[in-house]
């Protein structure tokens, strides 16, 4: 009797690339929308798989042109919960930028060099 099954490369492979589309799908509208992540501003854009892991990518106003920061999912799950984190992230930033609106302010974008 076994308890657990071994899976192969190749079932894992498939099984991740499978879980990656599922969560682009129940991501799909949080992504391309800016995000208030602790003291960042950032911009979620989709989930993919590296070294057989499943990462969000993620831009920030200091990410290199033509290239996506990734955080491991299981890290912002364990960091932020399993319910839609990303949404909530969403809120606080129009929440944010709602607030710094009635006193006259507004997020802009600067560019340092």
């Amino acid at each position: 009797m076994s308890w657990f099954k071994i899976k192969s490369k190749e079932e894992k492979k498939v099984d991740l690339e499978q879980e990656v589309k599922n969560l682009n799908e129940q991501y799909s509208s949080s992504f391309n929308n800016l995000c208030l992540l602790d003291d960042k501003i950032i911009v979620y854009r989709k989930f993919y798989i590296k070294n057989n892991e499943i990462l969000l990518g993620y831009e920030t106003k200091n990410t290199l042109k033509n290239h996506i920061n990734g955080k491991p999912w299981w890290l912002l799950k364990l960091q932020y919960g399993e319910d839609n984190f990303i949404l909530k992230q969403r809120i606080k930033y129009l929440t944010l930028k709602e607030s710094l609106e009635k006193f006259n302010f507004e997020i802009i974008e600067v560019n340092e060099k």
